[in-house]
């Protein structure tokens, strides 16, 4: 049986062809995985690559059930704010790294001082966002005279898979106009193709009004400060990306430098960046309280309790 000292010499002449490559392939991958340390470095890196992932998909969607954004608004907030954070992030640990002359022994000082900065910054995230707002017959009930649906919008044969959000005078956001018992609308006078105020409305006391719209929360304007929080985050955290990476290069023999990285990437692809999104939009989605119908099946949620999703996210990204 050939030793490990052969094959490294058969994989450095450049006349191999893809026949010996492929047969020396199973060996070398087990030898990486057998390095302890080779393995605990790239075990670490798909630790940091889960959260990139989670957040680079599901951050515009955050910003904007928890605070109300528009999805073009958070999407250039992150863009314009996030991204360059992450990749100033980058560039300041390489420049670290060359003018720093970090060593195999510093890079993991570094890394974890970083990391835990990066982490303590996320804390105060928790605390900052806004309650679900009240939804008629999803989280928040009338009192006992206007509880039944009889007394209601018994008559008006509300389809189930209705969804048109108004907002009631009385604070209180209603799934359409139908479920608020409005029997009356006015139209906006510079667009007769669009209704300015339902009025009538049953299922309100002293049957008020609600606007075709959701109802806004009290604190938007948190919106701002958790995208420079989480960005500086990122920036520090991205600050370790390639001091971990040379370390990989510095752990590994000058032969299987290459084949090493090969299979860096493909561990992060396998074990970050494919189960990621789907660990975080399943956090998203156990956090729904009601969901809009299709066909009477779950098409997409319609309402988030706002603490269980910024908390399950959270920690995720923890």
């Amino acid at each position: 049986m050939r030793s490990e000292t052969d094959l490294n010499d058969d994989f450095k002449k450049q006349d191999v062809s893809l026949l010996d490559f492929l047969k020396m392939f199973p060996r070398m991958f087990v030898h990486l995985l057998l390095s302890p340390l080779f393995l605990m470095l790239v075990l670490a890196q798909c630790c940091f690559s889960s959260v990139i992932a989670g957040l680079a998909t599901f951050l515009n969607k955050f910003l904007e059930r928890q605070y109300s954004a528009s999805l073009a608004y958070s999407s250039l907030l992150v863009g314009a704010v996030n991204l360059p954070a992450v990749a100033v992030g980058m560039l300041m640990g390489g420049v670290i790294m060359k003018r720093a002359g970090l060593s195999l022994k510093t890079i993991p000082r570094f890394s974890a001082a970083m990391l835990t900065t990066s982490t303590l910054l996320f804390v105060p995230l928790f605390f900052m966002g806004c309650p679900t707002q009240k939804v008629s017959e999803v989280n928040h009930f009338q009192n006992a005279q206007y509880r039944s649906l009889a007394l209601c919008y018994s008559n008006c044969s509300c389809p189930a898979s209705a969804f048109n959000p108004v907002c009631g005078s009385d604070g209180v956001e209603y799934i359409s106009p139908c479920h608020a018992g409005c029997t009356n609308f006015t139209k906006d006078p510079n667009n007769t193709h669009r209704v300015q105020l339902y009025t009538s409305c049953r299922c309100m006391s002293g049957g008020q009004s609600a606007r075709p719209a959701p109802c806004p929360n009290n604190c938007p304007h948190l919106m701002l400060p958790v995208i420079l929080v989480i960005s500086l985050a990122s920036l520090i955290a991205c600050l370790t990306h390639n001091p971990m990476y040379m370390m990989v290069l510095r752990c590994v023999s000058s032969e299987e430098k290459s084949f090493a990285i090969g299979i860096q990437f493909l561990l992060m692809r396998v074990l970050a960046w494919l189960p990621a999104p789907a660990l975080f939009g399943t956090a998203i989605d156990t956090s729904c309280i009601w969901w809009k119908r299709v066909c009477g099946r779950k098409f997409s949620c319609g309402y988030y309790d706002n603490n269980i999703l910024r908390n399950r996210y959270e920690n995720l990204s923890l």
